[in-house]
Parts: C-alpha cells; sequence; structure tokens
C-alpha cells in the first residue's frame, strides 16, 4: 500500500492546492483512491480556523476473484473547522 499526500500553499494568498492518494495492489486486486483541489482559508482574527474546499476525487476498485470493477469519480466542496 502506498500513500501520498501534500498541500502546497500559494504564495502571498489564501489559497493552497492539495493532493492525496492510497494505492494497492494485492494478487488479482487492485484499489485506489485520490483526490486533488483547491482550499481558501479565512485569514481573519474573529475565525482563525475556518477553510473552504473544492476539489475532484476518484475512487476504483478492481477484483478479479469477485468480479469487481468499480469506478467512482465525483466533485466535493466541503468546509473544515477546528476547534
Amino acid at each position: 500500500m502506498l500513500y501520498v499526500a501534500t498541500n502546497i500553499r500559494v504564495p502571498l494568498t489564501n489559497l493552497s492546492v492539495f493532493t492525496q492518494g492510497n494505492f494497492s495492489l494485492i494478487d488479482a486486486r487492485l484499489f485506489y483512491d485520490y483526490q486533488v483541489g483547491l482550499q481558501y482559508s479565512l485569514d481573519e482574527d474573529w475565525v482563525k480556523d475556518l477553510s473552504f474546499t473544492l476539489g475532484y476525487q476518484n475512487v476504483n476498485i478492481e477484483s478479479e476473484n469477485l468480479y469487481t470493477d468499480i469506478e467512482l469519480k465525483s466533485a466535493f466542496i466541503g468546509v473544515i473547522t477546528y476547534f
């Protein structure tokens, strides 16, 4: 299994680009899940820990033993807060 994640902030802005992925290949089974997107963080004094995300996600599951080939693709939006 391989896991990769990164979050790169764009200089002089509140934007960052993120990516995350999981990849696994065991016997005749292939699984991968990744997402890429943009994150905007509010940098106000009254709300330091609030971010908005917009991205794309892909999930794929293949197994010859179970005769399975599933692929899910979608866009997503989200709100992240820490407390």
